[in-house]
This record gives C-alpha cells, structure tokens and sequence, in this order.
C-alpha cells in the first residue's frame, strides 16, 4: 500500500467513526450495517483500479 491508499483508508476509518457517533447520539437513521455496507462499497471504489488512474 502507498501513502495514498493509507491516507484513504484513514479517512474512511474516520468518516466510519463519525458515523457510528452520530448513530450513537441517535441523529443519523438508519443502521450500523447499511453504514458498514456502504463503507464497504466506498474500500471497494478507492482500490479500483479506475479509481486510481
């Protein structure tokens, strides 16, 4: 992984934790999963390879 996977993977550790708080204080609808999914969803776009081009 190079700096630019890592810096991704950092930001999207922090957006899941932002989520799961705003979850916790009750101000996001919704659940833990979808949120879980859709992180998911957004590792699997940035190690596309047409992500990176």
């Amino acid at each position: 992984a190079d700096d630019m996977d890592l810096e991704h993977l950092a930001t999207l550790e922090r957006l899941r934790q932002n989520q799961r708080q705003d979850y916790l204080r009750g101000s996001v609808s919704g659940s833990v999963q979808a949120t879980d999914r859709l992180m998911k969803e957004l590792r699997d776009i940035y190690r596309s390879d047409s992500f990176k081009k």
